[in-house]
């Protein structure tokens, strides 16, 4: 398999309609990778269920899988021809898992992998991957952040994942990958076969469903909130239509005691907006653990939510203070 994969990676690499090309055990955005215990050379750490060694992803990739995806090797270099069957074996790192093992540095340290067979194997780091370019290894629930990248070259795979960036539309790589994963080996299956989107999209469908959950109970929510808003605003002015009568018996104007009602009502429902974003911004900090790519306190949605309130305040106050004050003021007057 090693010799095909090797092959397979170069004939793809050469085909006219891929721009960019990596076989790989592990997809980003999905849990898909293996699990192994990693021991750092001189640890002796243990996880909280006291075993040795910490729970980190294992994925072995081709050279130019980190250039696929645009994801820098801040420190070392990347996997190259260097890296084949025989060598000294290799890894790169995540950020998470330099910073976890290796605070000061996690070029050429060694660490000690064990898989669930028990099998063991010595590697030396010679890369790190940035911070800023985390891959999503394990998908996004991201319960085990650390992970440790092997050259395919030394760990042969019998089913990969291969992923290609297309030169132009998807639908041009599906026909010349087929037939030369056929020509290498004819008991080969291809299977699958989708946009990387649309992959993470399936394999993450369960947080889509509660984005739309959420979003039609937050959207449920602000409507309720908002009439309820103008229906306590309009009892407000309504049960001052007896002092509105009063103002306009002794000459007021219309316009004058429709803003004075618009000012006192806004007033005090500035009082209770205040309270409320106060209290959102709390409840925020306390779902961050909730939020994938989005911030806690995004001005777009907070903006949004306060404008629908004010707007339904607004008229709240202003419906009920222009009916009143078109009646006549010996019917406000006498109005319960």
């Amino acid at each position: 398999m090693r010799f095909i994969a090797e092959q397979l990676h170069e004939t793809l690499g050469s085909l006219p309609p891929v721009a960019g090309v990596a076989l790989t055990t592990g997809i980003p955005g999905v849990g898909s990778s293996d699990v192994v215990r990693v021991i750092a050379d001189g640890a002796t750490e243990v996880d909280a269920d006291g075993k040795a060694g910490w729970p980190t992803r294992s994925i072995a990739v081709t050279p130019g899988y980190f250039e696929l995806f645009r994801a820098a090797v801040v420190a070392g270099r990347d996997f190259d021809s260097r890296d084949r069957a025989g060598a000294i074996p290799v890894a790169i790192v995540n950020d998470a898992f330099a910073k976890r093992h290796f605070p000061a540095g996690a070029l050429d340290r060694r660490i000690r992998t064990v898989d669930t067979r028990g099998d063991t194997a010595w590697l030396t780091v010679v890369g790190v991957t940035g911070v800023t370019t985390d891959l999503l290894e394990g998908g996004l629930e991201r319960e085990i952040p650390e992970t440790v990248y092997l050259p395919l070259a030394q760990n042969p795979q019998s089913t990969l994942t291969i992923l290609a960036r297309p030169r132009g539309a998807f639908a041009s790589l599906p026909t010349p990958i087929r037939e030369s994963l056929a020509a290498l080996d004819r008991d080969a299956a291809l299977y699958n076969v989708l946009p990387l989107d649309e992959v993470i999209a399936q394999a993450n469908s369960q947080y889509t469903w509660l984005s739309i959950l959420f979003a039609v109970s937050g959207g449920i929510a602000l409507f309720l909130a908002a009439l309820g808003l103008y229906g306590v605003m309009a009892f407000w002015v309504i049960q001052r239509t007896r002092e509105i009568g009063v103002r306009m018996a002794v000459g007021g104007q219309r316009r004058d005691i429709v803003r004075l009602v618009l000012s006192q009502g806004m007033r005090q429902m500035s009082i209770g907006l205040g309270a409320g974003v106060l209290l959102a911004l709390a409840a925020a900090a306390l779902l961050n653990f909730a939020l994938f790519g989005v911030a806690p306190y995004d001005p777009v949605v907070f903006g949004s939510v306060l404008a629908v309130l004010i707007v339904a305040a607004w008229l709240g106050c202003w419906l009920p203070a222009r009916r009143a004050t078109r009646i006549d003021p010996l019917e406000a007057l006498v109005a319960e």
